[in-house]
């Protein structure tokens, strides 16, 4: 499948995934939060970018029972002028060991396989995710912030 680069508004792009994610995070009992944005733009396929980020706010809201699960961006530019967009996807769940977090991005499958039976999918997801972050010169890791996990994408 061949990449198909167009220009992205951002801020059309939120919007429609908080659309998307509103009813399974409020049937959760979640607070979803997605940036604000201005007119953001920048040349990406928009329709692998939208594909990567709707399936990790799934398996964020799918993975966390209390809380939050925010969806935010950050542009960095390098030296050389170029400008990089940082995709961050934070939730409130109970995080992932650290034995665990490279097996996650690199295997297909769920980590604990007694999820199978409380959580829908055989693990595919992040996979593509990875590969579709590959394809679009990007990549996509773990990081921890105040003793939680969630993923970066960029």
């Amino acid at each position: 499948m061949s990449l198909e680069p167009r220009l992205v508004d951002l801020k059309s792009l939120f919007e429609g995934i908080r659309q998307e994610f509103d009813a399974a995070s409020k049937e959760k009992g979640l607070e979803l939060s997605v940036q604000d944005c201005a007119e953001t733009s920048f040349k990406c396929d928009s329709e692998r970018l939208k594909r990567m980020l709707c399936h990790l706010l799934e398996n964020a809201i799918k993975f966390t029972n209390k809380g939050t699960v925010d969806l935010s961006f950050e542009r960095i530019t390098n030296q050389v002028g170029c400008d990089t967009i940082q995709f961050h996807i934070k939730d409130t769940g109970s995080g992932i060991k650290k034995f665990d977090q490279q097996k996650l991005l690199s295997e297909i499958g769920q980590l604990n396989q007694e999820h199978g039976r409380e959580h829908y999918g055989i693990g595919l997801g992040l996979h593509y995710v990875r590969i579709f972050a590959l394809q679009l010169g990007g990549s996509i890791s773990i990081v921890k912030w105040f003793n939680k996990t969630g993923l970066l994408f960029r």
